[in-house]
């Protein structure tokens, strides 16, 4: 299928063929800031999300003040979070059969890339008012952890 050609439905049903191949798996679905998991994930109510699941590491009352916070987080938000984050990421078990979307590398069997496109990401990131260059920097560290990675990785693009 030709990667210019696929339709949001297109990806979805990818997914789900992965999901339903791999479901004795720990599956990670990676990607860059704006690559399209939070819509994507709406699509699978057994996936899991990154921010809820780092959230409900945090005590209440700061769960409160990322839930009221602009977007994008002022830089004392960030090391709070980058700070959970770092927890989340060395106490979080992905169950088999529920896969986690994140823009960060947790442990797992499978890796599911998403492969976004330079143009969209583009287009995405100035949609969102967020730096393209960040997201841009983010997705080239996790094409340079892919090359290296021993786990199994597919590669799904998003024109």
């Amino acid at each position: 299928m030709n990667c210019e050609m696929k339709t949001e439905q297109d990806i979805i049903r990818e997914l789900r063929d992965i999901f339903d191949k791999y479901s004795d798996k720990r599956i990670l679905v990676l990607g860059t800031t704006c690559a399209g998991k939070t819509t994507l994930l709406k699509h699978f109510p057994e996936g899991l999300d990154m921010d809820v699941v780092v959230m409900g590491t945090l005590p209440e009352e700061l769960q409160d003040r990322f839930r009221k916070a602009p977007r994008p987080f002022a830089q004392d938000l960030v090391e709070i979070w980058n700070k959970y984050l770092e927890t989340a990421i060395q106490t979080v078990e992905i169950e088999a059969g529920h896969p986690l979307f994140a823009a960060t590398v947790f442990r797992s069997d499978i890796i599911v890339y998403l492969n976004i496109s330079d143009e969209t990401l583009r287009e995405r990131t100035m949609k969102r008012n967020f730096k393209y260059e960040l997201a841009e920097k983010y997705n080239n560290l996790f094409k340079d952890y892919l090359k290296i990675t021993e786990l199994p990785v597919i590669i799904v693009d998003i024109p």
